[in-house]
């Protein structure tokens, strides 16, 4: 069988093209070299799905993710995928910086007829403005909220929020549950694309190796030799017309690889520079948790430290963002529990109970 395309990679990025590439009528397999689907940064992400306010205005990226998070919610309502549609709240601490620190003063802040925070220029609150003002360029209806009015939506909050952007298009679902689905789908549509035949169009424990693999020039097919995790297994080869990577934080690696193979592939002009995150779980106290994502304002190099509740009541702090040089160091450092521990506590002006940690490597 000659296939339309091969996806190689199992998280969540190419189980969604396995799905549109098989609802769109191609004849395409995922293959993943780890024995299970979502193996690395996928099945460890936080499962806030963001609206992309912190990219950069006009990008590629930014109208992804715009074009994603619609198709997100529909995926979500068809196949009866859990999700909370809250919004977010982009709030401004006083530790943020230092001159983040906001007087009482009346020329400094002051509060309209139905409690929003008004700025002056020049002053810290400048911060949330820009966000606001991003927020709506990107296309959502964002509102400027006062710290009175941040309390009154989430009562579990430290007073010492000294307000935020309340941006209403994000949607928290289960990390684990949203690529499982889209994975479930894919092998039913897989069933009826390939003609009754008895082939897995998602195949796990299946790694390419692209040194033995080849290009058919005259005929442009791929001949992708493969390889099972287990001992003395023997290899498959996968004709396909086309190869789709998203294999994540390999991905340079992986378009280096297919540049040696076909030489009209450039070899990969970009680096995947990994980045380590850690997220410390606690265990909520009823109705003691945030509806709403809380999240710092961004910065160029990170969202920062997120502290929101999953769909099961537990509260999450993180991830951190650590730059790095291997791309599978995921072990989890303590020092990093004491300093999430510790904005926990912060945000929530309150000793934090017990708590379980994790690590994830991603890439940027």
């Amino acid at each position: 069988m000659i296939y339309d395309t091969v996806i190689i990679g199992g998280g969540v990025v190419g189980l969604s093209i396995l799905r549109a590439s098989l609802q769109a009528g191609y004849n395409a397999i995922l293959l993943e070299r780890n024995p299970h689907l979502c193996n690395e940064a996928s099945g460890r992400n936080s499962g806030v799905i963001c609206t992309g306010v912190d990219a950069p205005s006009g990008s590629l990226e930014r109208a992804l993710i715009r074009d994603s998070i619609s198709r997100v919610r529909e995926f979500c309502v068809e196949h009866n995928v859990p999700m909370r549609e809250c919004g977010s709240l982009v709030c401004l601490w006083p530790w943020d910086e230092h001159d983040n620190i906001i007087t009482d003063d009346e020329d400094e802040k002051k509060i309209d007829d139905d409690n929003t925070l008004v700025t002056k220029p020049g002053s810290p609150d400048d911060k949330l403005e820009r966000v606001l003002q991003e927020s709506l360029i990107a296309g959502d209806d964002a509102t400027l909220l006062s710290s009175e009015t941040v309390l009154n939506l989430e009562p579990s909050l430290s007073p010492q929020c000294r307000g935020a952007v309340h941006i209403p298009g994000e949607i928290v679902v289960d990390p684990w549950l949203f690529p499982l689905a889209l994975a479930t789908h894919a092998r039913e549509l897989g069933k009826q694309s390939i003609h009754g035949q008895n082939i897995d169009v998602i195949q796990t424990g299946r790694e390419v190796v692209m040194d033995s693999s080849s290009f058919n020039t005259e005929e442009g097919i791929w001949n992708l030799v493969t390889r099972r995790c287990e001992k003395d297994s023997e290899d498959v080869v996968f004709q396909t017309k086309s190869i789709i990577n998203s294999v994540g934080v390999n991905s340079d690696l992986m378009q280096k690889s297919a540049s040696s193979v076909v030489r009209n592939i450039n070899p990969p002009t970009f680096a995947a520079r990994p980045r380590r995150g850690q997220y410390i779980v606690y265990s909520a106290p009823q109705n003691e948790f945030p509806t709403r994502p809380i999240q710092p304002v961004p910065t160029e190099r990170t969202k920062g430290i997120f502290v929101y509740s999953t769909l099961y009541n537990q509260i999450v702090v993180g991830p951190t963002a650590k730059d790095q040089s291997s791309r599978t160091d995921d072990e989890i450092e303590r020092s990093v529990a004491k300093e999430l521990a510790a904005h926990a506590t912060r945000v929530f002006d309150r000793t934090m109970g017990s708590s379980i940690m994790q690590s994830d490597t991603d890439f940027d």
